[in-house]
């Protein structure tokens, strides 16, 4: 049973890394991270936080820390909304906080879904994820249009049934 879950887990990034990359599209994302050790560290002091820059895919094994993602999402004027992807769904806890361009958060949304809908206005947008997991910390965050998430759903339900 384990071994299925981990081949499954694997399978999703997977599918998440090759549509994310075939699906750079229109607009661009950067990642970075900072590593709260104590996991107690408020938004105001993270925004203050020197983060380093990310690859699509972050992988820091076992840890008791609480891992911030911060994306920053440069939108093009035509796209109306984006959609936010988490891989994989095994993490405990994601809250998203959006920071509009004062960088005035609004208060932190927990995700009980994986998969979100965001308002997408023209210019750089900052999302900022605070992720924790008891199980290995593996997290794959996706942004892309509407059209490319339904593409991205078509193929995992192809692949995974």
């Amino acid at each position: 049973m384990t071994l299925r879950i981990l081949l499954r887990t694997v399978l999703q990034l997977l599918l998440a890394l090759t549509c994310s990359q075939a699906m750079a599209g229109d607009f661009k994302t950067e990642y970075a991270i900072f590593e709260d050790i104590d996991g107690n560290m408020t938004l105001e002091q993270v925004m203050q936080a020197s983060f380093v820059p990310a690859k699509k895919v972050i992988s820091l094994g076992f840890q008791r820390s609480t891992l911030w993602v911060k994306l920053r999402v440069d939108n093009p004027d035509n796209l109306k909304q984006l959609v936010l992807s988490i891989l994989p769904a095994t993490l405990d806890e994601v809250t998203l906080f959006q920071m509009p361009e004062a960088m005035q958060a609004d208060d932190g949304m927990p995700l009980l879904q994986r998969i979100v809908r965001l308002d997408a206005k023209p210019g750089t947008s900052i999302l900022l994820l605070r992720v924790s997991s008891n199980s290995p910390l593996l997290v794959a965050p996706a942004i892309m249009s509407d059209r490319e998430a339904e593409q991205a759903k078509s193929t995992r339900d192809m692949m995974l049934g």
